[in-house]
C-alpha cells in the first residue's frame, strides 16, 4: 500500500491485528470446528492462535510467497472495509494512534462560550505541551470529533 501514509498504514495495522478481526477472520474460515478441545470452549484467542498456526503451517509447506497470499486474501476485505469507511471517527482512531505509538493517550480541553440555548464548543488536543489539533462544534462531542481529525492529518502528513 505504497499511496498510503505512516500514519495510515498505522491505522490499518491496528484494525487488521487487532483482536476481533483475527478471531473474526478464524470464526469466518470455520477453524474452531478443527480445534479438538475436550470440554473447553472454543474462544476468540483460541481462534486466534488457530490462524496463526495455519499460516505458519502454509508458510513452512509453501514458503514465503504462499504465506503472504493467504494472509493478503483472509485480509482483504479488512483492508477494502478499513479503506471505504465513511463516517471516521477520529477520536477512536487518534486515541489508537497515540496507545500504540506513543504509549500515552490524547488529551483534551474543552471551552465553550456562547448562550447556554446556543452553546459553541472548542476542544484543543496536545500532548507533552504541544498542541497537536484544535476544533470547534455545537457538541462537546463535535469539538472533539473535529480537533481529533485535524490531529490524525496532521500525524499522516508526517
Amino acid at each position: 500500500y505504497p499511496d498510503l501514509t505512516e500514519g495510515q498504514l498505522s491505522l490499518l495495522r491496528s484494525v487488521v491485528v487487532g483482536h476481533n478481526c483475527l478471531s473474526k477472520i478464524a470464526d469466518d474460515l470455520e477453524l474452531g470446528s478443527y480445534l479438538k478441545l475436550g470440554n473447553a470452549s472454543v474462544s476468540p484467542a483460541l481462534l486466534e492462535d488457530a490462524l496463526e498456526a495455519v499460516i505458519g503451517a502454509i508458510y513452512l509447506d509453501g514458503g514465503w510467497s504462499q504465506a503472504e497470499d493467504f494472509v493478503l486474501e483472509i485480509l482483504e476485505s479488512k483492508i477494502d472495509e478499513y479503506s471505504t469507511q465513511n463516517n471516521e471517527d477520529y477520536k477512536s482512531r487518534l486515541k489508537i494512534i497515540f496507545e500504540q505509538e506513543l504509549s500515552s493517550t490524547p488529551r483534551y480541553s474543552i471551552t465553550a462560550d456562547g448562550p447556554d440555548h446556543e452553546k459553541h464548543f472548542y476542544a484543543t488536543i496536545s500532548i507533552n505541551g504541544e498542541i497537536i489539533g484544535q476544533g470547534e462544534g455545537r457538541s462537546k462531542k463535535e469539538a472533539e470529533q473535529s480537533a481529533a481529525g485535524e490531529a490524525l492529518k496532521r500525524f499522516s502528513n508526517e
